[in-house]
């Protein structure tokens, strides 16, 4: 058998990075914007957001008219199953007696620890684009294709569109077609809600190549960007100011126009990333724990949210 090590290598101590360098995960713009203000809670046999709905009652009026004074139902409750996932972090003896004292160049447990911590976001992320259908007995997240969706008779929240019309999708387009600053101008109008700043879309999410488009359709004078996304990592662009990102999980042709105030996680309180305790079986020597996630994507107003897929 020859030798792996030559006498330069077998006398000098190669250099490490302290910690190991991350070649896979990579950040996801809207796991990390919506994480930062997830609301925690203490469980329940659902999520149950309350929602409101219905016209205005009342209106201008004279002095002999008379007020409407019947009851009218206004609020209606979307109800979310729980999701959850986990991911595993393992070491043997083998790590804890050559993983040791002053040879030790990189932490091995507290590496697979980390990198355990970005293996439950990236399987998460993935299942954030997703439809929400469960396999088997898993608990899967209600992803945006769940929420942003034209089939009236599909429940979302527990509610269909056929049972309640104002729980419709901003935009649903699926016209194949290149974009353009208009088509995203469009995007922009169907999900608009109300006449303020915050009742249009607060971010667009697309593919890398189609945020390359769009950025192409700029002068260089229209080019800015988002400050505080860049500081922790984001590139983007601005349409009108607001930040177009793209992200490597967004499904292929697909811009989605988001209203983070009408979009957030719960969490529950006991399960937000939580690191089970080490154990060890009796007949190994092996420590094993899990981290937990619980909780779900929800939505209060499915207006304020779209999409145009199949843009090139």
């Amino acid at each position: 058998m020859a030798l792996t090590l030559d006498e330069i290598q077998s006398t000098t101590q190669e250099f490490w990075y302290p910690k190991a360098q991350d070649q896979y995960y990579t950040g996801n713009i809207l796991m990390y914007r919506l994480l930062q203000k997830a609301q925690r809670i203490p469980g329940g046999e659902k999520i149950r957001v309350p929602i409101h709905y219905g016209p205005p009652r009342g209106g201008s009026f004279g002095p002999n008219s008379n007020f409407d004074t019947a009851r009218y139902d206004s609020l209606q409750a979307a109800r979310y199953d729980w999701a959850a996932y986990y991911e595993p972090c393992t070491y043997d003896l083998q790590d804890k007696i050559k993983n040791a004292g002053p040879q030790q160049e990189i932490d091995i447990v507290m590496t697979k620890l980390d990198m355990s911590q970005k293996a439950i976001k990236e399987s998460m992320t993935t299942d954030l684009y997703g439809d929400g259908v469960a396999v088997g007995a898993e608990w899967k997240m209600t992803g945006l294709l769940a929420m942003i969706n034209s089939t009236t008779a599909t429940k979302y929240g527990d509610i269909a569109e056929d049972d309640l019309a104002l729980w419709s999708s901003g935009a649903v387009t699926t016209t194949s077609e290149g974009i353009t600053l208009a088509r995203m101008r469009t995007l922009r109008d169907a999900c608009q809600v109300g006449d303020g700043d915050t009742e249009i879309p607060s971010i667009y999410i697309t593919t890398p190549a189609l945020k390359s488009t769009f950025t192409g359709l700029l002068t260089p004078q229209q080019r800015y960007q988002n400050d505080a996304l860049a500081a922790v990592g984001f590139k983007n662009i601005e349409f009108e100011g607001v930040p177009v990102v793209s992200d490597m999980k967004c499904p292929s042709g697909y811009m989605f126009g988001l209203n983070e105030t009408y979009l957030d996680f719960r969490v529950h309180q006991d399960f937000d990333f939580h690191h089970e305790p080490w154990m060890r079986p009796t007949n190994q020597y092996k420590f094993t724990m899990q981290i937990i996630w619980a909780g779900n994507l929800i939505c209060t107003r499915r207006a304020a949210h779209g999409y145009h897929s199949n843009f090139s």
